[in-house]
């Protein structure tokens, strides 16, 4: 398996403090679906247990926190296809 480039992997890195508010959340809680267009996939492992969501774009009204997580999730997404 080809590694990521270490830049690349400093820019990920930071997502790997996933906020335990989102872990909470549904797709419907988390973000709009819009059909036919680009779409945000997430995967989060922790404590044994997998989490999925599938999002557009981030939906009004989320804490601060959480917010905050996904909008670095789609920068650091647009980052690393650079």
């Amino acid at each position: 398996m080809v590694g990521m480039a270490s830049e690349k992997y400093g820019l990920a890195q930071g997502l790997l403090d996933v906020p335990q508010e989102l872990i909470m959340m549904t797709d419907e809680e988390m973000g709009k679906q819009i059909v036919a267009d680009f779409d945000y996939f997430l995967h989060v492992e922790k404590n044994g247990k997998s989490y999925n969501w599938l999002f557009d774009e981030p939906e009004e009204g989320l804490s601060e926190e959480v917010q905050q997580y996904l909008e670095k999730v789609i920068a650091v997404n647009e980052q690393l296809s650079e």
